[in-house]
């Protein structure tokens, strides 16, 4: 995984920290996605 990526907040989270972030990235040669929740960042699913 890319060491920093720049994280966005879906726009359908409330005021409440359990909200769907996405980053969009590029791991080797191919596009990446990350998910997480901001409530526990430490898991991220990544989707190539």
């Amino acid at each position: 995984m890319p060491t920093r990526l720049n994280w966005h907040k879906s726009s359908f989270c409330a005021e409440a920290n359990n909200c769907l972030e996405v980053a969009p990235s590029v791991w080797g040669a191919r596009p990446a996605l990350h998910l997480r929740e901001s409530d526990d960042p430490s898991r991220v699913l990544t989707t190539t």
